[in-house]
C-alpha cells in the first residue's frame, strides 16, 4: 500500500519514527508526504554570519557557531534545503533575532513557530510575514512568551488566520513594542487597534495595511495614545475619509514628551518619518489634505484655498482629484526650531492631476525631496498642457536637491521646456526618466546632458523624437573627461567637469536612433576608471536599444573593437545587461564577436532577432557562462542550440525559448538538456515546439531528491503534449511549480488543465 493512501493519522505517526536523513527523503516523494514531513523539517535556513565557514554542513556550522549566533533570518526560497528544525535549534538559544518571511509557502506552521519561540527565550525580533499557516496558537505562545515584555519588533504581515484574540493577547503582554506590522489580517477589527493605543504607548512603527476597521475615529484615538509614533502605513484603508487627513494634520506639528530607551523624557516635534497612503479611498487625498499634512502649522479652518496657477487661470482646491495616492513619504526633521516636516520621497501612482497639486507643494517651503516619481498619471481634459508645464516648472525649480526623477506618467505635458528647467535648477540629478514623452527633443535632452553633470542613469524609452544628437550629447563629455584622465592632462586643465560614466541607459523604441550614435556608446562599454580606493568602478553595467531597427553591424562591430582594446588591461567589460530585442538587421558573425568579450554579462534579449542561429547560441553559452536571464523567442533555433546551452550556461535561471523559427521547436532532447544542466532553473518557455512532448517531463530529469527548481513553464501551442506527463511533473517532479500555461495545446482539456492546476503547490 502506497504512504499517501493511508490515513493523515497513520502517515503522521509513522514520519514520528524517521531520523532526520530518512525525513528528507520522503519528503521529496511527493506533495502530499511533504506537507506532513514539513511538521519536523524546515526550508532553507540561512546564517547571516560575517564569514560562515564554506563547504561545511549547516548543521555542522550552527553546532559551532550556534551560540555565537544571535540573528537568523531566511532569504527567499529558490533552493529549498531541507534541514532538522529540532537539532538546529538545539545549538541556538541565544538567538535575539528571528526572520521566517523567506521560507516556501505554508512550510511554517503552529509546531514550527511555536518550536522557535520556545527553544529561544532571549528573543527581542520576530519576523513571522507570509507564514500562512500560523494560527491563534502562535499569538498565544507570542503572549506567554518569557521575553515578551522586552520584545522591540513583531512583523505579522499576511498571517491570514490571526484575529483580535491572538493580537489583543500579544500587544497586552508585550507593552515596550517599538515596531509592529499587521498588515492584511482580513479577521482584525476596531478591538485590536484600541487594544494597541491602549498597552504599547511608545510604539514608533505601526503598518496596518488594507485594514477595514480603521476609521477616522480609530486613528484618532491611536494618534492620541501614541505620541511617539513615526513610521505608519495606513495604505488601502478605504474607510479613512478627508476629515482622518485633517485631522491627522493637527497631530503631526504638536510638541510632545519623547521618552528615550534609556528613560529619558524630551520634547518632539510629532513629524512621521514615514507616511504611506497609497490607494486610500477616493477623494479623500485632497489638496486640502495635503496641505495640512505638509505645511509646518496647523491647518486654518478659513484657509484660503483658492491658488493662483502661473498662467493666471485659478484652481478651486475643494475640487480635489479623482485620486492621487502618495507611496513611501519620507519625513526628517531639519531643526528642532523650525519644526518643518521635510519629505525626501513623494511618489504619485495613477493619480488625475491638476496644476494645483504642483502649486501645494511648490508653495509649502518644507517640502525638499529627494526622489520625485509620477507614474501613469492623467490630466484634467479643461486644461491646456502648457499649464501643467509651467507649474512643473515653477514646483521643479524649488527642488534643488533632487537626486531622482522620474516623469514617465507625464507624457501629455513634459516637454524640452521641462528638461531646460531640469538642467538648469537640478545639478545633483543622478537618475533621470522621461520614457514615453514624445515631446522631449534632442534640445531638451542636450541641456540635460549640459545641466546634470552626475547623470549616471537615463531612461529614454519611447522618446521617438530623439535622434543620435541626443546620445553623442550624453556620451562626448563624458569621454573627454576620461581622456584627460588617461593621459593626465586634467592637471592643465582645472576647469574640466569630472562625470560619472552612464551606468543605465535606455533607448528602447527610439526608432531614429542609428549606428553613429550607438558605436559611440561603446567607449562607455569598454570605459573604467580607477578610483581613489585603487577598485575599478564599473563603467556602463546596462543597455538597451530593443526595437532600435536602424542598428546594424557597423555598430557591434565597432563594440567589438573597442572591447577588444579593453582587454589589454583587463579581461571583461562589465556590462551586465543587454537588451537587442527587435534588432532585426545584426547578424550571427557580429553577436559572436560581441559576446566573446562580455564574460560578466548576466542578462540578455535577443526576442526576435531572425539571424541568431544554434552557432551563435553555443558561442554566446561559451563565453557567457555567468548568464542566468536570456531571451531567444522568434530566432532561427533548434534542439542543438539548447543542448550547447545546458552545457555550459548552467547558472540560467529563466529562458524564453519559445515561437522559434524552424518548425520543430526545442524537442524532447533539448528539454531533457536543460532540466538536467540548468539545476537553478525557475521559468522555461518552449512555446510552439511541434516536436516536444508530455514524456520528458515524466522522467526523473536529475531532479533528485529536492526535485526541480521550476516554478513557471509556458508551453503555448504545443501539439504533441498530452496530459499524462505533465501530471508527473506536477505531482512529483516539480513541488514549487506556481504555474503552467499551456494555452493552444490541443491534446489537453479544459478539465485537464483544471486537474493540473490543483496540483500546484
Amino acid at each position: 500500500m502506497l504512504l499517501c493512501c493511508l490515513p493523515a493519522e497513520l502517515v503522521d505517526r509513522i514520519l514520528s519514527y524517521l531520523d532526520s536523513a530518512n525525513l528528507k527523503s520522503v519528503a521529496s516523494t511527493s506533495s502530499y508526504i511533504y506537507q506532513y514531513a514539513s511538521d519536523r523539517i524546515w526550508a532553507e535556513p540561512c546564517l547571516r554570519l560575517n564569514a560562515p565557514p564554506a563547504g561545511l554542513p549547516l548543521l555542522d556550522v550552527i553546532s559551532s557557531h550556534g551560540r555565537r549566533i544571535q540573528k537568523l533570518a531566511f532569504p527567499p526560497y529558490d533552493n529549498p534545503d531541507l534541514v532538522d528544525l529540532r537539532a538546529m535549534f538545539e545549538y541556538m538559544g541565544d538567538l535575539m533575532e528571528v526572520d521566517l518571511s523567506g521560507c516556501p509557502p505554508f512550510s511554517i506552521g503552529d509546531k514550527q513557530a511555536i518550536h522557535v519561540l520556545q527553544s529561544c527565550p532571549n528573543l527581542v525580533s520576530i519576523n513571522f510575514d507570509d507564514c500562512l499557516d500560523i494560527t491563534n496558537a502562535t499569538g498565544y505562545e507570542l503572549a506567554m512568551h518569557p521575553n515578551a515584555r522586552s520584545f522591540q519588533t513583531v512583523s505579522l504581515n499576511r498571517c491570514i488566520e490571526l484575529d483580535d484574540y491572538a493580537i489583543m493577547a500579544l500587544v497586552s503582554a508585550a507593552p515596550n513594542l517599538r515596531t509592529l506590522r499587521i498588515a492584511c489580517l482580513p479577521s482584525i477589527t476596531a478591538n485590536s487597534i484600541h487594544a494597541i493605543a491602549a498597552h504599547c504607548l511608545n510604539i514608533e512603527c505601526l503598518h496596518m495595511t488594507d485594514l477595514d476597521a480603521l476609521t477616522d475615529t480609530v486613528l484618532e484615538t491611536l494618534l492620541e495614545r501614541c505620541p511617539q509614533l513615526r513610521d505608519l502605513d495606513i495604505s488601502e484603508c478605504r474607510n479613512i475619509s478627508e476629515e482622518g487627513l485633517l485631522m491627522m494634520g493637527q497631530y503631526v506639528h504638536e510638541r510632545v514628551e519623547w521618552t528615550d530607551w534609556r528613560g529619558a523624557t524630551t520634547l518632539k516635534s510629532r513629524i512621521f518619518t514615514h507616511l504611506r497612503l497609497r490607494s486610500i479611498a477616493r477623494n479623500t487625498l485632497t489638496p486640502r489634505a495635503l496641505e495640512s499634512l505638509f505645511y509646518p502649522c496647523t491647518i486654518c479652518p478659513d484657509l484660503n484655498h483658492d491658488i493662483n496657477v502661473s498662467d493666471g487661470d485659478t484652481m478651486d482646491l475643494d475640487e480635489p482629484p479623482e485620486e492621487v495616492t502618495i507611496s513611501q513619504p519620507q519625513c526628517r526633521i531639519q531643526s528642532l526650531r523650525a519644526l518643518r516636516e521635510h519629505l525626501q520621497m513623494l511618489e504619485l501612482n495613477e493619480p488625475t492631476l491638476s496644476p494645483g497639486f504642483f502649486t501645494v507643494l511648490k508653495n509649502s517651503h518644507s517640502v525638499f525631496l529627494d526622489t520625485f516619481i509620477c507614474t501613469l498619471a492623467s490630466t484634467l481634459p479643461t486644461i491646456a498642457p502648457t499649464t501643467y508645464a509651467l507649474s512643473l516648472n515653477d514646483f521643479l525649480s524649488t527642488q534643488t536637491n533632487l537626486h531622482t526623477l522620474n516623469l514617465s506618467g507625464c507624457a501629455s505635458f513634459i516637454d524640452d521646456s521641462v528638461c531646460i528647467r531640469i538642467a538648469a535648477h537640478l545639478p545633483h540629478l543622478t537618475n533621470f526618466d522621461c520614457s514615453g514623452c514624445p515631446l522631449v527633443t534632442d534640445q531638451g535632452i542636450s541641456a540635460i546632458a549640459d545641466g546634470c553633470t552626475l547623470l549616471d542613469n537615463i531612461n529614454l524609452k519611447e522618446c521617438t523624437n530623439i535622434t543620435d544628437d541626443s546620445i553623442f550629447a550624453l556620451v562626448r563629455p563624458r569621454m573627454e573627461f576620461s581622456r584627460l584622465t588617461d593621459s593626465a592632462m586634467h592637471i592643465d586643465h582645472p576647469q574640466t567637469t569630472p562625470r560619472p560614466p552612464l551606468r543605465f541607459i535606455n533607448l528602447g523604441l527610439c526608432d531614429r536612433v542609428t549606428d553613429a550614435s550607438v558605436a559611440a556608446l561603446s567607449d562607455l562599454v569598454a570605459f573604467q576608471d580607477s578610483t581613489s580606493s585603487g577598485c575599478p568602478s564599473a563603467g556602463m553595467h546596462t543597455l538597451k536599444v530593443s526595437g532600435c531597427f536602424r542598428i546594424t553591424d557597423a555598430s557591434i562591430s565597432h563594440f567589438s573593437a573597442a572591447l577588444q582594446t579593453h582587454l589589454t588591461t583587463t579581461s571583461s567589460s562589465n556590462l551586465k545587461l543587454l537588451c537587442l530585442s527587435g534588432c532585426y538587421n545584426l547578424t550571427s558573425s557580429a553577436l559572436t564577436s560581441l559576446t566573446t568579450h562580455l564574460s560578466l554579462l548576466e542578462s540578455l534579449n535577443l526576442f526576435s532577432c531572425p539571424n541568431v542561429d544554434d552557432s551563435t547560441l553555443a558561442c554566446i553559452a561559451s563565453h557567457c557562462r555567468k548568464l542566468n536571464s536570456l531571451v531567444v523567442s522568434k530566432c532561427r533555433l533548434s534542439t542543438s542550440g539548447a543542448i550547447a546551452l545546458a552545457t555550459m550556461c548552467t547558472e540560467l535561471h529563466t529562458l524564453y525559448m519559445g515561437f522559434l523559427l524552424l518548425a520543430e521547436g526545442v524537442g524532447n532532447d533539448g528539454v531533457r538538456a536543460l532540466l538536467k544542466g540548468c539545476k537553478q532553473l525557475k521559468l522555461l518557455d518552449v512555446s510552439r515546439s511541434e516536436s516536444v512532448t508530455d514524456a520528458v517531463f515524466a522522467e526523473a530529469l536529475g531532479a533528485g531528491r529536492k526535485g526541480l527548481a521550476l516554478q513557471v513553464l509556458i508551453m503555448k501551442a504545443c501539439p504533441r503534449v498530452r496530459v499524462a506527463g505533465l501530471k508527473v511533473l506536477v505531482r512529483e517532479r516539480a513541488p514549487r511549480l506556481q504555474r503552467l500555461d499551456l494555452s493552444g495545446c490541443i491534446g489537453v482539456s479544459v478539465e485537464e488543465k483544471r486537474e493540473l492546476a490543483m496540483g500546484f503547490g
